[in-house]
């Protein structure tokens, strides 16, 4: 093959960059994934993390969203406490259903 040290090279230097990619993520770093479930009621679902930040809203129905591993509260669109009020997003996907009447 003619050409085939320039594919060898392209190979290792893309190599390189993923490397030097993963040694630039802090070590320690939580990982994150997914939440799914239903949102059962009329009302909309906040979630909010240890700092009481909103990090998603929710409609009734179906969702699927992203979170990091930490502890999260729900409340109802009317200031109540969902059901369940916290949860925990864990490093591996998690089920939630949450119930606002």
């Amino acid at each position: 093959m003619q050409h085939g040290w320039r594919m060898e090279i392209l190979v290792l230097r893309r190599a390189a960059i993923a490397l030097v990619a993963a040694a630039c993520l802090p070590a320690g770093t939580a990982a994150a994934d997914v939440v799914s479930g239903t949102v059962v009621g009329t009302q909309p679902v906040a979630i909010r993390d240890a700092g009481q930040n909103i990090v998603a809203q929710l409609n009734p129905g179906p969702y699927e969203i992203i979170l990091p591993v930490g502890r999260y509260s729900a409340t109802c669109g009317n200031g109540q406490p969902a059901s369940p009020p916290e949860f925990l997003g864990l490093s591996s996907p998690v089920t939630v259903n949450f119930t606002c009447r």
